[in-house]
């Protein structure tokens, strides 16, 4: 037998006998990713293997144009260990890379064993300077040949600026250094098995104005260990999020809503899904073996003993440009606002205590909206339960107000 083979197909679409862009690739498949599958060739005639085209060949820039940099490498990870493959893809939702790795894919590279520098000529390319990519290394622990692909046991990275609350990094003409200024690029995450998502919807009512051809809304679940609040002067509400603890997110365009305010605001059937990473950073724990009503992910304990595990935070990307600016706004998921009557520390719901500072004035006093955590994630889609055996996805909010003032920063 011939073992460990490819089945490839080339449609040259222009006739030319050549290799160039727009022409079609195709090859055999039994992967669930769509991933070309290995075969093994017997004797006599080896049946079942269709074609199938799923990619076009990239139209080279021809531009000189390189990414060049290192990663921080994990604790294990040597010359001795299976390689780390750079992965580029042309997309801003992380999540992409598990759930439709071909749709976004554009470039991989796999490093020799233990090395963590790397120099990518781009070239070939059809990236541009301005382009917006993510950059991605994946260790796959029990790789033995082919594709990188994520499983569970696998160790995986971006790199990302926790400042701007960026995944992407802009191309450069020439050299584009990873990590650049403000970034980090570190194998920091854990990739399991598992199905959580999150069930929630949208109410844009007090987003402000926005040009909707442009801008976009990021949506994402962060775990109780990666936020503060807080209150800043003269009455806005302050939230602080670290990425590291990102458990999920979404890019949506803004047009993507579910309320905007008028008429009753009602459940959407369906509601939108928020996928949970399979790819999880360290410092997380994850019981990926339980099955609900056990909970899937540690989260913490108020002082009222009850759970809290994760909050529901959207962006309102304005411009468009993937990172938080000036201009941009936050909303959350909020069901307990909260009476401010005096100065002093005061108890947030799910969160803990919080200082009201003597400069704050006793006019501002009244009701704020924190976010509030969703007590616990399971397995399965995960919903707001509302009592008496109701359920509905969590609304997030964008824009709490107070009197005229905007709270939310």
């Amino acid at each position: 037998p011939i073992e460990n083979v490819y089945i490839f197909a080339l449609l040259d679409v222009n006739g030319n006998g050549e290799v160039d862009g727009g022409d079609r690739i195709g090859y055999y498949s039994a992967n669930e990713k769509d991933y070309p599958t290995l075969i093994t060739i017997d004797g006599g005639e080896t049946g079942d293997i269709d074609v199938r085209f799923y990619m076009d060949v990239m139209e080279p820039s021809g531009l000189t144009m390189s990414l060049k940099g290192s990663f921080s490498p994990p604790e294990g990870y040597d010359e001795t260990a299976p390689p780390v493959s750079i992965i580029l893809a042309r997309a801003d939702d992380p999540s992409v890379l598990f759930d439709d790795p071909l749709s976004a894919i554009k470039y991989f590279e796999r490093l020799p064993a233990g090395e963590f520098l790397f120099d990518i000529d781009l070239s070939k390319t059809d990236f541009l300077p301005g382009d917006e990519i993510t950059v991605i290394a994946l260790w796959d622990r029990d790789y033995e040949r082919g594709f990188p692909d994520p499983t569970g046991g696998d160790k995986i990275g971006y790199a990302q600026n926790k400042e701007i609350y960026a995944f992407t990094v802009e191309l450069d003409y020439g050299v584009t250094p990873v990590p650049s200024a403000g970034y980090e690029f570190l194998l920091s995450k854990n990739v399991y098995d598992f199905d959580s998502s999150i069930l929630y919807a949208l109410d844009m009512s007090h987003a402000g104005s926005f040009d909707p051809a442009v801008a976009k809304i990021i949506v994402m679940a962060l775990h109780v260990s990666g936020i503060e609040v807080g209150l800043r002067f003269p009455n806005k509400v302050f939230v602080s999020i670290n990425m590291d603890y990102i458990l999920a997110l979404k890019t949506l365009p803004a047009t993507s809503y579910d309320y905007i305010g008028v008429g009753e605001r009602i459940d959407p059937v369906p509601p939108r899904n928020l996928d949970i990473f399979t790819a999880l950073f360290n410092e997380i724990t994850v019981w990926e073996e339980n099955e609900p009503p056990e909970p899937l992910i540690k989260g913490g304990v108020t002082w009222a003993g009850a759970e809290k595990t994760a909050y529901l935070v959207a962006i309102l990307d304005k411009n468009g440009n993937n990172r938080l600016d000036d201009d941009d706004e936050i909303g959350y998921y909020c069901n307990e606002p909260v009476q401010i009557i005096s100065n002093g520390t005061i108890e947030i719901p799910g969160y803990g205590e919080i200082i009201v500072p003597d400069w704050f004035p006793a006019d501002l006093f009244g009701t704020y909206y924190f976010p509030t955590p969703i007590e616990r994630i399971t397995r399965g889609d995960n919903r707001e339960d509302r009592g008496d055996g109701e359920f509905g996805p969590f609304w997030i909010e964008m824009n709490k107000y107070y009197g005229s003032s905007l709270l939310t920063e």
